[in-house]
């Protein structure tokens, strides 16, 4: 079985579900996992789980800085951040491209959304 880790070396704990998604992406099976970081995401989460299986939710803790996890490379990771401020929301987005994320699509649904995507610089 390939081995599949989030920043090798790393020292920051795994957001809450994100093994299961490593163990989807050690065997080779397609990811579609949402992040839950606004509100009620323990329950959006569950709820997720219950209904796509394990691996289909993560969930960044109240409170918690995006920065202080080792993120899972998932493609093009979607958040439900309702209810987060526009701090918040490019803290999250930044930290998963950060991962490497090619874009993240962070939901609001109070709000319109917003696409985080890397700046690659091809000069380098």
């Amino acid at each position: 079985m390939a081995t599949v880790s989030a920043k090798v070396g790393s020292r920051k704990p795994l957001p809450p579900y994100a093994r299961e998604v490593l163990e989807l992406l050690a065997a080779g099976r397609p990811v579609n996992c949402f992040i839950y970081a606004g509100a009620h995401r323990w329950e959006r989460a569950k709820n997720r789980r219950t209904f796509a299986g394990p691996g289909s939710a993560i969930v960044l803790p109240v409170g918690a800085e995006p920065a202080s996890f080792t993120w899972p490379p998932i493609t093009n990771p979607v958040v439900d951040g309702s209810e987060l401020s526009d701090a918040e929301r490019h803290a999250i987005g930044s930290a998963l491209v950060e991962a490497g994320a090619f874009g993240v699509w962070l939901l609001d649904f109070n709000r319109a959304a917003m696409r985080f995507v890397p700046s690659w610089d091809l000069a380098a």
